[in-house]
């Protein structure tokens, strides 16, 4: 089951980045977004390239997101877009 979120106040994305990787015969890339909220930095994964390129570094964002739930366990958040 995905269960679909929105943050209640803006972060500023300070940088993007996209790592590509190959494990196990498994390659994709990862993206990601470093966001700042008040002195707070973090690092947050984005679900994929085309929500990824929708962010430009330097502006803020009111993020929206999502997370799996599974067998009663729950998968890491993931920023899919954002509100207006």
């Amino acid at each position: 089951m995905k269960i679909y979120t929105e943050l209640t106040q803006k972060v500023t994305v300070i940088t993007k980045n996209a790592t590509p990787y190959d494990v196990d015969g498994n390659k994709g890339i990862t993206y990601r977004l470093v966001v700042m909220k008040d002195n707070d930095v973090e690092k947050i994964k984005v679900v994929d390239e085309k929500a990824y390129n929708m962010f430009q570094p330097g502006q803020e964002y009111l993020l929206t997101g999502e997370f799996d739930i599974r067998n009663a366990r729950c998968g890491e958040w993931k920023v899919n877009g954002f509100k207006k």
